[in-house]
């Protein structure tokens, strides 16, 4: 039986000591604050999210949405040259905490390694905005880029959608 890489080891130990508290038991002053956290950029985070790489230049749009509001979105625009595969990206946080800037670092990574186009979408949350809201913007941010992705410098036709828990 193999081991887990300790990166993955020293993240599991963090959630474990409860770092943040259950959202079961967290109001929602306390969900805001923790949505608003960044990460530092130094080490143990380091060790775990990694650096951010040189040469990839993030920048926000708006995307709409299909009551007629707008969300931002954060793209990720590596040195390659275009029209670039485009990766859609959506946070973790259960579609209650999270937020596209502490996912810099790995959508970031994305870019610079797959020379792809990440953009990583700024979805509604609850308890604020129930269910449906997030999972609909998403689904409106995935036809937008397909109708989209060539004026970021992205391909259409080369997309894939990922994320962590979203």
């Amino acid at each position: 039986m193999s081991r887990m890489p300790w990166r993955t080891r020293a993240l599991a130990a963090a959630l474990d000591s409860r770092f943040v508290p259950s959202i079961e038991t967290m109001t929602v002053e306390e969900i805001q604050r923790v949505r608003g956290r960044a990460f530092p950029q130094r080490a143990p985070v380091t060790w775990v999210l990694g650096r951010m790489p040189a040469g990839v230049m993030i920048s926000t749009t708006w995307a709409p949405m299909r009551a007629g509001d707008r969300r931002q979105v954060r793209v990720y625009r590596p040195t390659a040259r275009g029209p670039l595969p485009v990766i859609v990206y959506f946070h973790g946080g259960g579609f209650v905490l999270g937020s596209p800037s502490q996912c810099d670092p790995l959508c970031a990574h994305l870019a610079a390694e797959i020379g792809a186009l990440v953009v990583s979408v700024d979805y509604r949350l609850a308890p604020e905005h129930p269910a449906p809201a997030g999972i609909n913007d998403c689904i409106d941010a995935v036809r937008w880029l397909g109708q989209s992705a060539s004026e970021l410098g992205g391909d259409p036709g080369r997309m894939a959608v990922c994320g962590d828990s979203a």
